[in-house]
């Protein structure tokens, strides 16, 4: 019987829970460990901290950015469009920086240092954080796919200059991000405009449907990217050779995302519990990649599971992926092409492996709803397909 359930790559909401929070909830964020310290504001979106940092800097003309070669795209778009040039850094195809080498790419322009922890894992940042401060460069840690950190960490005071967060990768949430800064800022930060309220309703809507339906077909609320179907190409290589654009609807755009977070994601997220959701994906986790190691053209991006790590899914690495994805969603697994499409502003041509990595990887789910049964309906479903491939 498993093995006819959709295993939804992003948890649901349902009636119940949505009508208990709305009765419970607070106004503010919950109290956890990484908004104790430094100076929270709640966001609509996690691309909304990024272009409040800017503002907040001051980043314009004249100024560069560094930022990892792997990237989504939405990340990057609110600082192309404040003016700055956006500096690409490499990222192996262990998801990894050397830190000697963003060194070296710093210039006299160099305002900010953009580092992303891919999903769970976290770089030692400490080096390149101290080493930027003596120069007055700002650090960045993008933890929209780490929300938890390490235990001995928890509690304590950035390292870097900010780090903003997004909550629908992680939780059934309608909206919401956070950005938290080091140091409390120079200007006040004011988001009085709220998202618009259809806007909202209608991801209630798509997540209590996912619950009710099993998740077929619908987005992905932990990153699902939109199908790149009709999508414009992006000439992001100096060859001539024409990349696939990245969703019209990751590029920044300040009449939508420019919001505080909702009312509703508030009062849901005070209804979880971080070591339940770490707990029950760390399990799923160690269980689907167990059933999976060894398994022909399909490549484990990590290895192992430290025990401070809470995955946000599980990315490999996989030929033809999309003849896989078309294969497991007919089965009913929401694999991901994670990131497929390419910010058209950036030379890809120099960073090979990110465009391995962008072309390649796949993500499957592990999130707080499921469970072992469901691991091993989606194992079996992969083996299939790799018989076939």
């Amino acid at each position: 019987m498993i093995d006819r359930l959709v295993a939804a790559a992003g948890p649901g909401c349902g009636v119940m829970e949505l009508a208990s929070a709305w009765s419970n909830g607070g106004q503010r964020l919950p109290d956890w460990p990484q908004f104790r310290f430094g100076w929270v504001t709640p966001t609509h979106r996690g691309r909304t901290a990024i272009r409040l940092i800017c503002d907040l800097w001051k980043l314009g003309p004249g100024d560069d950015v560094l930022v990892p070669a792997y990237n989504c795209g939405t990340e990057i778009d609110p600082i192309v469009g404040c003016g700055a040039r956006v500096v690409p850094y490499r990222i192996d195809e262990n998801m990894r920086f050397c830190t000697q080498e963003v060194e070296q790419r710093i210039t006299p322009r160099t305002k900010m240092v953009y580092v992303t922890h891919y999903f769970g894992w976290s770089h030692d940042i400490d080096e390149l954080a101290a080493w930027c401060r003596d120069r007055c460069i700002k650090v960045v840690e993008d933890c929209a796919l780490r929300f938890f950190r390490e235990p001995e960490s928890e509690g304590a005071p950035l390292v870097s200059d900010a780090a903003i967060f997004s909550f629908p990768k992680w939780f059934a949430v309608p909206d919401g991000g956070a950005l938290v800064l080091r140091e409390r800022p120079d200007m006040e930060i004011r988001l009085d405009r709220k998202p618009r309220a259809l806007r909202i309703a209608r991801n209630i809507a798509m997540l209590m449907k996912r619950r009710v339906m099993g998740g077929n077909r619908l987005p992905w609320r932990s990153g699902r990217q939109p199908a790149l179907n009709g999508a414009h190409c992006s000439s992001g290589l100096t060859s001539g050779e024409e990349l696939p654009d990245m969703p019209a609807e990751y590029y920044y755009d300040s009449r939508k995302h420019h919001c505080r977070i909702s009312t509703a994601s508030l009062r849901l997220l005070h209804r979880i519990q971080p070591g339940t959701v770490a707990r029950r994906r760390q399990a799923n986790y160690r269980c689907l990649q167990s059933l999976l190691t060894g398994v022909a053209g399909v490549t484990l991006v990590f290895q192992n599971l430290p025990s401070e790590v809470c995955p946000l899914g599980l990315p490999v690495l996989v030929q033809e992926r999309p003849r896989w994805i078309e294969s497991l969603h007919t089965r009913g697994v929401e694999a991901i092409p994670w990131w497929a499409g390419y910010h058209r502003a950036l030379d890809w041509q120099p960073f090979p492996e990110a465009r391995r990595l962008k072309d390649h990887v796949m993500v499957l789910p592990v999130h707080q709803d499921l469970n072992e049964e469901h691991m091993e309906s989606i194992a079996r479903q992969v083996r299939t397909v790799a018989s076939e491939l």
